[in-house]
């Protein structure tokens, strides 16, 4: 009697909270989410003494009228090893408010007001998908979801990604809900300037442009998305610009990926880019055949001399390169074995091992069960999901895992599914109506 009773309670209660308007539960969503990211800001304290990585020794370059310089790999001097956004955005903040402890507090401040936001997305797109019940639970699982929590304390690129990933999603889904000229513009011009946040970003217009024509005719499809891709183009064409006047080619943002393919593909890699125990990176225990001479040579040719070394192991060792694929897509999928992330500057991934390999696995018997569930109803906008899965893998494959944002900025997107997978067992013992 008391079971049916509590029951009962929680049911007018989610009644009551779907009868909200939808500006009124965003805003709710909002700052209820914002309050427990700055909470955690206060606790985790990283703002006294954080790690700020390669963007923050380039946003210092800049502060100290150097430049967008950084010296990797060799000599100091004009890089492109990062998109630009956050360099420029921590130097914003350097140059106002100097660089310290107060300064990196308000960063994080405006970092939990990104990850803040990710929710309110997410509710929007699960609406599109499903229904407003969907939308509810993915939205409100999102306000304490760890990762955002976790990122919004980093003084790293990440937490503007979530918000990037979750707003270009929700503007795809409302182009092909609306279909309109307008709607397709606005979505270009977001995607342009989430390019330069991050750009494996591109993996979205990718997949809503194969689904799309795998659902209607390839020509449509492709003349919907032409002012999509052109007005991203022309966003990003300033800093293509930059980066031909400094390095004399086209670059896509960055020039990055032979060195990052490197580290998933040499004679002494594990996968995950650290070496066994959890030191240093593989870069710094087992350099590459070429490192002696890479000081030698430009930013450009420095990641082409990695990547031809690479894909010479790789032609002389195919059958390693393939187990050694598949093993980084089964990290991807699940987690790296501890002794082959990072222990030192802050070691997240064994720190709280037991927790993340928890939550994920929860995680993951949900978001099956819905992405299950909608493919034997037919929901067709599964594919897109599938193919967006199926593309950061690859990417990730083929080059190193080992980091928890690799799959994790695109787990609020999943949750969508996971949410709809909670929701359908909640009904069936009847703990919901």
């Amino acid at each position: 009697m008391e079971n049916r009773k509590n029951i009962s309670i929680w049911n007018n209660t989610v009644s009551r909270i779907i009868e909200l308007k939808d500006r009124d539960f965003e805003k709710g969503i909002f700052l209820i989410s914002f309050l427990i990211r700055v909470i955690v800001v206060f606790i985790i304290g990283n703002y006294t003494h954080p790690m700020i990585w390669e963007n923050g020794t380039i946003a210092d370059n800049i502060v100290a009228g150097k430049g967008y310089v950084i010296g990797f790999l060799g000599p100091e001097g004009y890089t492109s090893w990062q998109a630009p956004f956050y360099p420029y955005f921590l130097s914003l903040f350097y140059i106002t408010f100097g660089k310290n402890a107060i300064t990196f507090f308000l960063i994080e401040i405006v970092q939990s007001i990104a990850t803040s936001l990710v929710p309110i997305f997410i509710y929007k797109s699960a609406k599109i998908l499903f229904d407003k019940k969907v939308a509810l639970v993915s939205s409100i699982l999102l306000v304490p979801f760890p990762l955002l929590l976790w990122y919004s304390t980093r003084i790293h690129h990440t937490a503007f990604v979530f918000l990037a990933i979750s707003t270009i999603f929700f503007l795809f889904l409302d182009s092909e809900m609306n279909g309109r000229f307008l709607d397709y513009a606005i979505t270009g011009v977001f995607l342009g300037l989430s390019l330069l946040i991050e750009p494996v970003i591109i993996i979205f217009f990718f997949a809503f442009i194969i689904w799309r024509c795998l659902k209607y005719p390839v020509i449509e499809s492709l003349k919907k998305y032409l002012i999509t891709g052109l007005l991203a183009l022309i966003v990003i064409t300033p800093w293509t610009i930059r980066n031909y006047n400094v390095h004399g080619k086209l670059i896509f943002i960055k020039s990055s990926f032979g060195k990052e393919f490197w580290m998933g593909n040499n004679p002494h890699t594990t996968g995950t880019g650290f070496v066994e125990g959890g030191g240093d990176e593989i870069t710094i225990s087992f350099p590459p055949l070429c490192f002696d001479d890479l000081k030698n040579h430009t930013e450009i040719e420095r990641s082409q001399m990695l990547l031809h070394e690479s894909m010479t192991w790789i032609k002389e060792n195919p059958g390693d390169f393939v187990r050694l694929t598949l093993k980084k897509a089964f990290y991807f999928l699940w987690y790296p074995p501890t002794d082959i992330v990072r222990h030192q500057e802050g070691g997240e991934s064994v720190k709280y091992e037991f927790l993340k390999k928890t939550y994920w696995v929860i995680f993951s018997v949900f978001l099956i069960y819905g992405i299950f569930l909608a493919w034997r109803e037919r929901n067709h906008y599964i594919w897109i999901i599938l193919l967006i899965c199926l593309f950061y893998i690859s990417v990730y494959s083929f080059t190193h895992v080992g980091q928890q944002r690799f799959r994790g900025v695109i787990e609020p997107v999943l949750i969508i599914y996971a949410s709809y997978g909670l929701i359908t067992i909640a009904k069936k013992l009847r703990l919901l109506l």
